[in-house]
């Protein structure tokens, strides 16, 4: 019987660690594709950003918070920023790796 109990946590816990997982290659993914596309670009896409900073670069780093839900209680909240530089193309994208976003 316990045999058969550690089986069936261990397939959990793989499906666990698969979610986990594709739910960061996804971000990955999407955060590469917008690199190098104008800002404009972006913000028709995702709307107007939560917050926009000027950069001592010439560019401006973007802040979208992307409500992922509740999950005990707690709400989630998941930060997305691109970066961009003085001819407002992004440069960076750094996305949550959590696999609640």
């Amino acid at each position: 019987m316990w045999l058969k109990k550690c089986r069936i946590a261990g397939v959990a816990l793989a499906c666990f660690v698969a979610t986990i997982h594709s739910g960061c290659a996804s971000n990955k993914s999407i955060a590469a594709s917008w690199i190098g596309d104008h800002i404009d670009d972006v913000t028709a896409a995702w709307g107007a950003p939560d917050a926009r900073i000027a950069r001592e670069s010439g560019g401006y780093t973007y802040t979208y918070n992307q409500h992922a839900g509740d999950l005990g209680g707690r709400e989630w909240v998941c930060k997305w920023t691109f970066v961009t530089n003085k001819d407002n193309r992004v440069t960076q994208v750094n996305h949550p790796s959590d696999f609640r976003c």
